[in-house]
């Protein structure tokens, strides 16, 4: 049987950090998901708004887009449920 990969979204500003989670996710099959990286929560907004993404891993804030609403509710606004 043919899964579908894993559609994964990673927002992060740290290059670091984002670097130690693509380590991490080298030690799973690399056809079991597929990683987006983005920097910004607002480009972040765009993109869930198109759909497809299974799990997203956010930075603890949102500095990087100077807003003070949590990342959490503003990423909770844009996710559906299943």
């Amino acid at each position: 049987m043919n899964e579908k990969a894993l559609q994964v979204l990673l927002v992060e500003d740290n290059a670091g950090d984002a670097r130690l989670l693509r380590e991490m996710f080298t030690k799973e099959r690399p056809d079991s998901f597929e990683l987006t990286h983005l920097l910004r929560m607002s480009d972040a907004v765009i993109h869930l708004a198109k759909g497809g993404v299974d799990i997203v891993l956010l930075t603890w804030d949102c500095r990087m887009d100077t807003v003070s609403i949590p990342c959490g509710a503003r990423t909770r606004r844009h996710l559906v449920f299943r």
